[in-house]
């Protein structure tokens, strides 16, 4: 795997090498699409060069990914196996899931807390969204019947728009390709968040027959042409490494040359300041125990 900040000194990295430990959560050199650019010939790209594009890439670092529980989503757990099962824990319940965006570990603490307090709907949610928890329960094919009574089909236009738009879907954190999006979901709202390899993800709260109006325009991940161009992605650690393409004659780093290290650190100088706090802390672990000398010659 590449160096997460190719543009850093050696010493640099040195003193962040624990830390960029964490970059593997990160996507790593994603391909991402211009604006106007042929998608036909992004995919053929794609396949001659054997790299991926960011929804690619992320789809597969979630699939890798053994994650653990959000801290909110067991502390809420602990607190409604004390309280029971009561109108304010549901309305607690719902204000997590939009607050938190689920993992895998996420939906199955919470599946299996609604079936210790028998909440149908809540169990069925994640059922529907994902039926690998079906193994977790005493009388999967009973329960799955069960839900599927309390479903609502997709809405068509949502269908109508994933197959158009092409995109990875995230819905409560559960992802899906557009010909995969579950047929029925238990009605009420979820955290939708819609990935793309040309704009900016997508994130909305609200049911299905909401997400499927039509919703105003979106950003691009970059602007200009490719003698001239804008990139905008906040994580520096994906920007180091994704190219993005414009034609099969043009496919450049998203980091023009012309902007470097120091570009970024103007428009980024809160997260450069929390990155100066990290470095300072792995430094003065680095250094523990340790005798410095310092040798001055003349």
């Amino acid at each position: 795997m590449k160096s997460c900040h190719p543009f850093f000194p050696s010493i640099f990295r040195w003193l962040l090498s624990p830390a960029l430990s964490l970059c593997s959560a990160s996507v790593w050199g994603a391909v991402f699409l211009a604006p106007g650019a042929d998608p036909e010939g992004f995919q053929k790209y794609l396949q001659q060069s054997r790299q991926v594009s960011y929804t690619q890439e992320y789809l597969e670092t979630l699939r890798k990914a053994i994650p653990e529980a959000h801290p909110e989503v067991l502390d809420f757990s602990q607190k409604a196996l004390k309280e029971g099962k009561s109108e304010s824990l549901l309305g607690d319940w719902q204000t997590l899931r939009k607050q938190v965006e689920l993992n895998s570990a996420d939906r199955e603490v919470l599946a299996l807390l609604a079936e210790k307090l028998q909440i149908t709907k809540e169990l069925c949610r994640y059922l529907l969204l994902d039926e690998d928890l079906l193994g977790l329960l005493e009388a999967p094919a009973a329960k799955l019947q069960e839900c599927s009574k309390e479903a609502l089909p997709l809405p068509q236009a949502l269908r109508e728009q994933a197959a158009r738009r092409g995109e990875l879907w995230l819905i409560d954190g559960k992802a899906f390709l557009p010909e995969r999006l579950p047929k029925a979901l238990i009605p009420g709202s979820y955290h939708w968040r819609l990935l793309s390899n040309q704009n900016q993800d997508e994130v909305f709260w609200g049911s299905a027959y909401e997400f499927s109006k039509p919703r105003s325009g979106q950003t691009p991940w970059v602007q200009g042409s490719c003698q001239s161009y804008q990139w905008t992605h906040p994580d520096f650690t994906v920007s180091a490494q994704a190219m993005v393409y414009f034609n099969s004659s043009c496919v450049v780093p998203a980091l023009p040359p012309e902007r470097g290290v120091a570009d970024w650190v103007r428009e980024h100088p809160s997260l450069v300041w929390g990155l100066g706090v990290l470095t300072a802390g792995v430094l003065a672990f680095q250094l523990k125990d340790k005798t410095l000398v310092i040798t001055k010659s003349y």
